[in-house]
């Protein structure tokens, strides 16, 4: 009878540690994959803000190359190159979809798209300060280089780099808020599953392990030669 009890409980416990790992597993698998989403869009919107500072440098030193050719030519070529990388990628962090992954546009990654609205007011934010900052470059490259457009093109370039880090805060927060859930979640699993265990050890000597050691009495006396004993019960 004592074996039979242990057998069962043992079946029971690895039954439910079964479980319980198999929870923590998916948990597991979960917050690897969250966390390198999160560290490759924290990376993205990082090289975010130091794109937009390029295209500031791109620009200034656009407007005051004075040789036609050689340096001017390869300065233009990179400040075309940024701008269209920033509002891409960007674009790419907002709807979903293929971004450049590196400066030269050879490798290219996906991305879902955001959902949550802190992000999306954010990105109209910096998309709003881009079109401005955009707009005093082009003012400045058309041959409006004074010290104001210059100092003003610097201003907005430095709006456009603190909105760029709060975006990147904001999804820095994120991902420690998906860190801490998925932490508690995994202390509950193996709370419940301990509980559980408790509950199975309890349950079946009440409900499985009592009444066959009672039908195991019975028999036994019924070896001994009293025949006159008789078993009770309700269960079916």
């Amino acid at each position: 009878m004592k074996d039979l009890s242990i057998s069962l409980k043992a079946k029971m416990t690895f039954i439910t540690v079964i479980i319980i790992a198999c929870g923590m597993v998916s948990l597991t698998l979960y917050f690897l994959h969250a966390s390198r989403f999160d560290a490759e869009v924290i990376s993205l919107l990082e090289r975010q803000n130091v794109l937009s500072q390029t295209i500031a440098k791109s620009a200034l030193g656009f407007g005051f190359t004075k040789s036609e050719i050689g340096n001017k030519t390869i300065i233009a070529r990179e400040l075309d190159q940024t701008k269209e990388l920033f509002i891409s990628r960007l674009t790419a962090f907002k709807n979903g979809g293929r971004y450049a992954a590196d400066l030269k546009m050879s490798v290219y990654k996906e991305l879902p798209g955001v959902d949550d609205q802190q992000n999306l007011d954010k990105i109209n934010e910096i998309e709003g300060q881009y079109k401005i900052f955009i707009s005093h470059i082009d003012r400045f490259l058309n041959g409006d280089a004074t010290a104001n457009s210059v100092n003003k093109l610097v201003i907005e370039a430095n709006k456009l780099s603190k909105l760029s880090n709060d975006l990147v805060q904001i999804n820095e927060d994120h991902a420690k808020r998906r860190y801490n859930i998925i932490y508690t979640m995994s202390w509950i699993i193996g709370a419940f599953g301990i509980i559980l265990i408790g509950l199975f050890w309890y349950f079946l000597g009440i409900l499985v392990i009592k009444p066959v050691k009672m039908v195991l009495n019975f028999i036994n006396t019924m070896k001994t030669g009293d025949l006159d004993t008789r078993y009770v019960s309700e269960r079916n």
